[in-house]
């Protein structure tokens, strides 16, 4: 071979890998062919169904300029009885009196309009946003609270359809991940998310709590498409003009409905530990024998409460479940809770009957099933 031909056969080879490395850079950096890498530049183009001017994401408009799918508790029943959805529910079925089953509920149904019960669910990896069927996803629980510059300005938390929503800091991770996530798909437009480990803002007739509940599963119906809502005042309900939300779009507006038929179903197990920690509101502690301001709502499911000397308000209940993410507390399940004096819960005992040196181990282990139903409007999450 000739030495002119050896330098052009050289100059070919580093040609080509010139080539190559350009084309791998453009893969790798999304600037080839049908990627778009306009996102960001606050104009809808091609390819995208929002555009807020920037590549951040867990803003309502993802970093690959797609809308990002978030719903709000905003129906919430607990139930005091079992069916083939939740088969287990050792919290309701404490609750034996009507008139504290709706005491219960009354509470419940406050906070979920007035903003101060507050679960989102954010819909993860989701490029569907239509509800129809969609496998390896990622369901997103988080607590938050309603846009502060708009609370109470004609905010209504059971009719609240794209309103803003801003997450609580402890629940998210530093990237703005939800902290608790659920496996989770959608076939035939039915939602199916779990089990695992969320926290739920909760109150119980007191102060809302945050409950954690393990062993979280969900079923809910995806509800009709709908237009995302444009904002016409720079406040809620809606997206900004600036978002460029594109205006074919359309998203499911709702899991569940506000009916026992068509409602949405949640079941777990909640930790005594954070029962432990919701204070009872003062109509529950005057009406049951030995409850003090500063009894939980663990003293009296495990207590029981008779009122005014002969009603039966609530069973003395120990917990049915364990949280099998817990360190064991003793030799284990099932664990005995007691009151060494009065109806403070002081004492754990395990399966040997010997009592825990480790009480909180207990309690973060030991847990009650329960059983809600719920339904959902589509939020704005920022």
């Amino acid at each position: 071979m000739s030495l002119k031909t050896r330098v052009d056969a050289l100059g070919s080879v580093r040609l080509l890998a010139v080539l190559f490395s350009a084309a791998l850079v453009a893969a790798c950096s999304g600037s080839s062919g049908a990627t778009n890498t306009n996102c960001g530049n606050g104009v809808l183009d091609p390819g995208e169904q929002c555009d807020d001017g920037n590549t951040a994401s867990f803003d309502g408009c993802s970093a690959t300029c797609q809308l990002e799918e978030s719903q709000r508790v905003n129906w919430l029943k607990l139930q005091f009885a079992t069916d083939s959805a939740c088969t287990t529910n050792a919290l309701g079925n404490a609750v034996v009196q009507s008139l504290a089953q709706s005491q219960l509920q009354t509470a419940l149904d406050k906070g979920i309009k007035d903003g101060s019960i507050t679960i989102l669910l954010e819909f993860l990896g989701a490029s569907d946003v239509t509800g129809v069927d969609q496998s390896g996803i990622t369901l997103g629980v988080l607590g938050g609270r309603v846009e502060s510059t708009d609370a109470g300005t004609g905010y209504d938390g059971t009719s609240d359809l794209d309103w803003w929503y801003q997450p609580d800091q402890i629940t998210v991770a530093a990237s703005g991940e939800p902290l608790a996530q659920l496996p989770a798909s959608i076939s035939n437009h039915t939602l199916t998310a779990g089990p695992g480990s969320v926290s739920l803002n909760l109150s119980l007739g007191g102060a809302v709590t945050a409950m954690s509940v393990s062993h979280a599963s969900l079923n809910a119906p995806i509800g009709t498409l709908s237009t995302p809502l444009e904002s016409t005042n720079g406040g809620n309900p809606g997206h900004l003009p600036s978002e460029h939300v594109a205006p074919s779009l359309q998203t499911f507006s709702s899991l569940g409905a506000t009916q026992s038929s068509g409602a949405a179903t949640l079941c777990g197990n909640v930790a005594a530990a954070s029962l432990s920690k919701a204070l009872l509101p003062s109509i529950v502690v005057s009406s049951c024998a030995g409850l003090t301001s500063t009894s939980t709502a663990l003293d009296l499911i495990v207590s029981g409460c008779v009122a005014f000397g002969s009603v039966h308000v609530v069973t003395p209940t120990q917990p049915d479940q364990v949280d099998a993410a817990q360190p064991a507390a003793g030799a284990g399940a099932p664990y005995t809770l007691s009151a060494s004096s009065g109806t403070s819960i002081d004492t754990c005992k395990d399966k040997n009957g010997t009592v825990v040196s480790n009480l909180e181990a207990c309690l973060n282990a030991a847990t009650y099933s329960s059983y809600f139903k719920f339904a959902s409007d589509r939020v704005i999450v920022r």
